[in-house]
Protein backbone atom coordinates (compact mmCIF):
# COMPACT_ATOMS: atom_id res chain seq x y z
CA UNK A 1 0.00 0.00 0.00
CA UNK A 2 1.14 3.53 -0.60
CA UNK A 3 2.60 5.71 2.15
CA UNK A 4 0.32 7.20 4.80
CA UNK A 5 1.63 10.72 4.12
CA UNK A 6 -1.33 13.05 4.11
CA UNK A 7 -3.44 10.55 5.99
CA UNK A 8 -6.16 11.93 8.24
CA UNK A 9 -7.44 10.01 11.21
CA UNK A 10 -10.67 10.50 13.12
CA UNK A 11 -11.42 8.69 16.37
CA UNK A 12 -15.11 8.22 17.10
CA UNK A 13 -16.84 7.95 20.46
CA UNK A 14 -19.23 5.04 20.92
CA UNK A 15 -22.89 5.21 21.89
CA UNK A 16 -24.34 1.90 23.06
CA UNK A 17 -27.76 1.18 21.53
CA UNK A 18 -29.63 -1.83 20.19
CA UNK A 19 -27.79 -1.91 16.90
CA UNK A 20 -24.42 -0.53 15.61
CA UNK A 21 -24.34 1.77 12.64
CA UNK A 22 -21.21 3.42 11.45
CA UNK A 23 -21.81 6.31 9.12
CA UNK A 24 -18.52 7.55 7.88
CA UNK A 25 -17.89 10.39 5.50
CA UNK A 26 -16.41 9.08 2.31
CA UNK A 27 -15.50 11.49 -0.45
CA UNK A 28 -16.51 10.38 -3.91
CA UNK A 29 -13.00 10.05 -5.17
CA UNK A 30 -11.42 10.97 -8.44
CA UNK A 31 -12.93 8.90 -11.21
CA UNK A 32 -11.17 7.20 -11.29
CA UNK A 33 -0.55 -17.55 -7.50
CA UNK A 34 -3.03 -19.97 -8.50
CA UNK A 35 -4.96 -22.91 -7.28
CA UNK A 36 -6.69 -25.81 -8.92
CA UNK A 37 -10.37 -26.66 -8.86
CA UNK A 38 -11.88 -27.56 -5.50
CA UNK A 39 -15.07 -29.45 -4.80
CA UNK A 40 -17.02 -27.83 -1.99
CA UNK A 41 -20.71 -27.23 -1.41
CA UNK A 42 -22.01 -23.73 -2.09
CA UNK A 43 -22.34 -22.01 1.26
CA UNK A 44 -25.30 -19.84 2.17
CA UNK A 45 -24.64 -16.96 4.53
CA UNK A 46 -27.49 -15.73 6.70
CA UNK A 47 -27.51 -12.87 9.15
CA UNK A 48 -26.23 -13.66 12.62
CA UNK A 49 -28.39 -12.53 15.54
CA UNK A 50 -25.83 -10.80 17.74
CA UNK A 51 -25.92 -7.73 19.99
CA UNK A 52 -24.45 -4.66 18.34
CA UNK A 53 -23.25 -1.18 19.28
CA UNK A 54 -23.70 2.07 17.34
CA UNK A 55 -21.26 4.81 16.38
CA UNK A 56 -21.66 7.64 13.91
CA UNK A 57 -19.45 10.27 12.37
CA UNK A 58 -20.14 13.39 10.36
CA UNK A 59 -20.50 13.17 6.61
CA UNK A 60 -17.61 15.29 5.34
CA UNK A 61 -17.61 16.20 1.64
CA UNK A 62 -14.29 16.43 -0.17
CA UNK A 63 -13.48 19.68 -1.96
CA UNK A 64 -13.28 17.96 -5.33
CA UNK A 65 -16.37 15.76 -5.40
CA UNK A 66 -19.72 15.07 -3.78
CA UNK A 67 -19.74 13.18 -0.50
CA UNK A 68 -20.72 9.61 0.19
CA UNK A 69 -21.78 7.73 3.30
CA UNK A 70 -20.63 4.30 4.45
CA UNK A 71 -22.56 2.40 7.08
CA UNK A 72 -21.63 -0.88 8.78
CA UNK A 73 -22.58 -2.76 11.92
CA UNK A 74 -20.35 -4.97 14.07
CA UNK A 75 -20.55 -7.09 17.17
CA UNK A 76 -19.10 -5.20 20.19
CA UNK A 77 -17.10 -8.27 21.17
CA UNK A 78 -14.93 -7.64 18.09
CA UNK A 79 -13.75 -4.11 18.90
CA UNK A 80 -14.11 -1.11 21.17
CA UNK A 81 -14.51 1.36 18.32
CA UNK A 82 -13.54 2.36 14.81
CA UNK A 83 -11.05 4.68 13.19
CA UNK A 84 -11.31 6.21 9.74
CA UNK A 85 -8.16 6.74 7.70
CA UNK A 86 -7.75 8.56 4.40
CA UNK A 87 -4.91 7.46 2.14
CA UNK A 88 -3.76 9.53 -0.85
CA UNK A 89 -3.30 8.03 -4.28
CA UNK A 90 0.04 6.33 -4.73
CA UNK A 91 2.67 7.80 -7.08
CA UNK A 92 2.26 6.71 -10.73
CA UNK A 93 5.43 4.61 -10.55
CA UNK A 94 4.42 2.79 -7.36
CA UNK A 95 4.78 -0.99 -7.59
CA UNK A 96 1.29 -1.43 -6.12
CA UNK A 97 -0.65 1.60 -7.39
CA UNK A 98 -3.91 2.54 -5.67
CA UNK A 99 -6.21 5.56 -5.97
CA UNK A 100 -7.14 7.75 -3.02
CA UNK A 101 -9.27 5.62 -0.75
CA UNK A 102 -10.74 5.25 2.72
CA UNK A 103 -10.02 2.63 5.36
CA UNK A 104 -12.23 1.77 8.33
CA UNK A 105 -10.21 0.05 11.06
CA UNK A 106 -11.65 -1.75 14.09
CA UNK A 107 -9.63 -0.39 17.03
CA UNK A 108 -8.85 -2.12 20.33
CA UNK A 109 -10.07 -5.21 18.53
CA UNK A 110 -9.59 -8.95 18.85
CA UNK A 111 -6.97 -8.59 16.10
CA UNK A 112 -4.59 -6.88 18.53
CA UNK A 113 -3.77 -10.31 19.93
CA UNK A 114 -3.94 -12.09 16.57
CA UNK A 115 -1.65 -9.89 14.49
CA UNK A 116 -0.14 -11.69 11.56
CA UNK A 117 3.60 -12.00 11.99
CA UNK A 118 4.14 -12.77 8.30
CA UNK A 119 1.72 -11.29 5.79
CA UNK A 120 1.48 -9.68 2.37
CA UNK A 121 2.57 -6.03 2.34
CA UNK A 122 -0.23 -3.65 3.27
CA UNK A 123 -2.43 -6.15 5.10
CA UNK A 124 -0.61 -5.50 8.41
CA UNK A 125 -2.81 -7.72 10.57
CA UNK A 126 -5.53 -5.13 11.21
CA UNK A 127 -9.25 -5.85 11.10
CA UNK A 128 -10.37 -3.38 8.46
CA UNK A 129 -12.43 -2.47 5.42
CA UNK A 130 -11.06 -0.57 2.43
CA UNK A 131 -13.27 1.37 0.02
CA UNK A 132 -11.88 2.23 -3.42
CA UNK A 133 -13.47 4.13 -6.32
CA UNK A 134 -13.61 1.65 -9.20
CA UNK A 135 -12.94 4.19 -11.94
CA UNK A 136 -9.92 5.51 -10.08
CA UNK A 137 -8.53 2.04 -9.45
CA UNK A 138 -8.93 1.01 -13.09
CA UNK A 139 -7.13 4.18 -14.16
CA UNK A 140 -4.32 3.68 -11.66
CA UNK A 141 -3.61 0.05 -12.46
CA UNK A 142 -4.52 -2.02 -15.54
CA UNK A 143 -3.84 -5.18 -13.51
CA UNK A 144 -6.24 -4.03 -10.81
CA UNK A 145 -8.75 -3.38 -13.59
CA UNK A 146 -8.40 -7.01 -14.67
CA UNK A 147 -9.04 -8.17 -11.10
CA UNK A 148 -12.13 -5.97 -10.87
CA UNK A 149 -13.50 -7.43 -14.09
CA UNK A 150 -12.73 -10.94 -12.86
CA UNK A 151 -14.69 -10.21 -9.68
CA UNK A 152 -17.63 -8.90 -11.71
CA UNK A 153 -17.71 -12.18 -13.64
CA UNK A 154 -17.36 -14.28 -10.49
CA UNK A 155 -20.24 -12.50 -8.75
CA UNK A 156 -22.42 -12.80 -11.85
CA UNK A 157 -21.85 -16.57 -12.13
CA UNK A 158 -21.33 -17.50 -8.46
CA UNK A 159 -19.71 -20.90 -8.99
CA UNK A 160 -19.47 -23.10 -5.89
CA UNK A 161 -15.88 -24.07 -6.68
CA UNK A 162 -14.12 -21.41 -8.79
CA UNK A 163 -11.11 -22.59 -10.74
CA UNK A 164 -7.90 -20.72 -9.97
CA UNK A 165 -7.43 -17.90 -7.50
CA UNK A 166 -10.18 -15.61 -6.26
CA UNK A 167 -9.71 -11.96 -7.36
CA UNK A 168 -8.19 -9.91 -4.54
CA UNK A 169 -7.25 -6.27 -4.15
CA UNK A 170 -5.07 -4.51 -3.17
CA UNK A 171 -2.52 -6.31 -5.28
CA UNK A 172 -0.30 -8.64 -3.26
CA UNK A 173 3.29 -9.60 -4.01
CA UNK A 174 2.78 -13.32 -3.57
CA UNK A 175 0.74 -16.31 -4.66
CA UNK A 176 -2.70 -17.14 -3.33
CA UNK A 177 -1.95 -20.56 -1.87
CA UNK A 178 -5.58 -21.64 -1.56
CA UNK A 179 -9.08 -20.53 -0.79
CA UNK A 180 -11.40 -22.12 1.75
CA UNK A 181 -14.79 -21.48 3.36
CA UNK A 182 -15.91 -19.58 0.24
CA UNK A 183 -19.35 -17.96 0.38
CA UNK A 184 -21.14 -15.19 -1.49
CA UNK A 185 -22.54 -12.34 0.58
CA UNK A 186 -25.12 -9.75 -0.43
CA UNK A 187 -25.21 -6.38 1.31
CA UNK A 188 -27.65 -3.49 1.10
CA UNK A 189 -26.45 -2.16 -2.24
CA UNK A 190 -23.98 -4.69 -3.55
CA UNK A 191 -22.46 -8.12 -3.21
CA UNK A 192 -19.16 -9.91 -2.80
CA UNK A 193 -17.35 -13.09 -1.94
CA UNK A 194 -15.68 -14.05 1.33
CA UNK A 195 -13.07 -16.71 1.83
CA UNK A 196 -10.08 -17.73 3.91
CA UNK A 197 -6.68 -17.65 2.26
CA UNK A 198 -2.95 -17.29 2.73
CA UNK A 199 -0.27 -15.79 0.49
CA UNK A 200 3.32 -16.87 -0.01
CA UNK A 201 6.10 -16.96 -2.57
CA UNK A 202 7.18 -20.49 -1.70
CA UNK A 203 5.54 -23.66 -0.33
CA UNK A 204 4.36 -23.01 3.24
CA UNK A 205 2.13 -24.71 5.74
CA UNK A 206 -1.35 -23.39 6.45
CA UNK A 207 -1.20 -21.76 9.88
CA UNK A 208 -2.99 -19.31 12.15
CA UNK A 209 -0.30 -16.65 11.89
CA UNK A 210 -0.67 -16.21 8.15
CA UNK A 211 -4.20 -17.23 7.18
CA UNK A 212 -6.83 -14.49 7.03
CA UNK A 213 -10.49 -13.87 6.17
CA UNK A 214 -11.14 -11.53 3.27
CA UNK A 215 -14.19 -10.11 1.52
CA UNK A 216 -14.00 -8.74 -2.01
CA UNK A 217 -17.08 -6.95 -3.27
CA UNK A 218 -18.64 -4.31 -5.49
CA UNK A 219 -21.53 -1.91 -5.07
CA UNK A 220 -24.46 -2.63 -7.37
CA UNK A 221 -23.83 0.54 -9.36
CA UNK A 222 -20.21 -0.51 -9.95
CA UNK A 223 -18.86 2.69 -8.38
CA UNK A 224 -17.01 1.24 -5.37
CA UNK A 225 -14.81 -1.75 -4.66
CA UNK A 226 -14.83 -3.02 -1.07
CA UNK A 227 -11.98 -5.12 0.34
CA UNK A 228 -12.14 -6.35 3.94
CA UNK A 229 -9.45 -8.22 5.89
CA UNK A 230 -9.78 -9.94 9.26
CA UNK A 231 -7.27 -12.21 11.02
CA UNK A 232 -8.81 -15.57 11.98
CA UNK A 233 -7.61 -18.72 13.70
CA UNK A 234 -8.75 -22.25 14.48
CA UNK A 235 -7.57 -24.91 16.88
CA UNK A 236 -7.33 -27.23 13.88
CA UNK A 237 -4.24 -25.40 12.58
CA UNK A 238 -0.74 -24.91 13.96
CA UNK A 239 0.02 -21.43 15.24
CA UNK A 240 3.06 -20.85 13.04
CA UNK A 241 5.49 -22.35 10.53
CA UNK A 242 7.55 -24.40 12.97
CA UNK A 243 7.07 -27.49 10.82
CA UNK A 244 9.05 -25.81 8.04
CA UNK A 245 12.03 -25.33 10.27
CA UNK A 246 12.03 -28.99 11.24
CA UNK A 247 12.55 -30.40 7.73
CA UNK A 248 11.68 -28.08 4.87
CA UNK A 249 13.00 -30.45 2.21
CA UNK A 250 10.62 -33.19 3.32
CA UNK A 251 7.73 -30.71 3.60
CA UNK A 252 8.33 -29.38 0.09
CA UNK A 253 8.46 -32.91 -1.32
CA UNK A 254 5.05 -33.72 0.19
CA UNK A 255 3.47 -30.33 -0.55
CA UNK A 256 1.43 -31.58 -3.51
CA UNK A 257 -0.57 -33.89 -1.25
CA UNK A 258 -0.36 -31.79 1.91
CA UNK A 259 -2.08 -28.63 0.64
CA UNK A 260 -5.25 -30.22 -0.85
CA UNK A 261 -5.72 -32.25 2.33
CA UNK A 262 -5.25 -29.15 4.52
CA UNK A 263 -7.81 -27.19 2.50
CA UNK A 264 -10.29 -30.06 2.60
CA UNK A 265 -9.95 -30.16 6.38
CA UNK A 266 -10.58 -26.39 6.61
CA UNK A 267 -13.67 -26.66 4.43
CA UNK A 268 -15.06 -29.37 6.70
CA UNK A 269 -15.10 -26.97 9.67
CA UNK A 270 -18.09 -24.85 10.62
CA UNK A 271 -17.94 -21.09 11.12
CA UNK A 272 -18.08 -21.65 14.88
CA UNK A 273 -14.80 -23.54 14.72
CA UNK A 274 -12.97 -20.29 14.01
CA UNK A 275 -12.04 -17.39 16.22
CA UNK A 276 -13.80 -15.09 15.76
CA UNK A 277 -16.90 -16.96 14.60
CA UNK A 278 -17.12 -16.39 10.84
CA UNK A 279 -20.79 -15.41 11.26
CA UNK A 280 -19.74 -12.29 13.18
CA UNK A 281 -17.44 -11.23 10.36
CA UNK A 282 -20.06 -12.06 7.73
CA UNK A 283 -22.55 -9.86 9.62
CA UNK A 284 -20.26 -6.84 9.21
CA UNK A 285 -20.32 -7.23 5.43
CA UNK A 286 -24.04 -7.98 5.31
CA UNK A 287 -24.69 -4.69 7.11
CA UNK A 288 -22.62 -2.66 4.65
CA UNK A 289 -24.23 0.27 2.87
CA UNK A 290 -22.33 2.65 0.59
CA UNK A 291 -24.37 5.64 -0.54
CA UNK A 292 -23.40 8.55 -2.74
CA UNK A 293 -25.17 11.80 -1.94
Amino acid sequence: MSTKKGMSRTNHCLTVVLCISIIIGLGTLLSACGQGSQTVALRTVTSAVVPTRTVTSAVVPTPTASSARVQISYDPSLAAGVQEETFPASPPDDLVPVPEHKVIVLVDSYAATRRLYRQPAGLDGEAKLMIFPVAGYEAASPLAGERIQALRSLLAERPASPVGEIPLLPLVNGRQMFYSQLAYIDFANGSGVRFLTQYAQEPRNVNNSEMFYTFQGLTADGAYYIAAFFPVSTQSLPEDDAILREDYVAFEAAYGTYLPAAVQALDALSGQDFEPNLAKLDAILQSLLVQTN
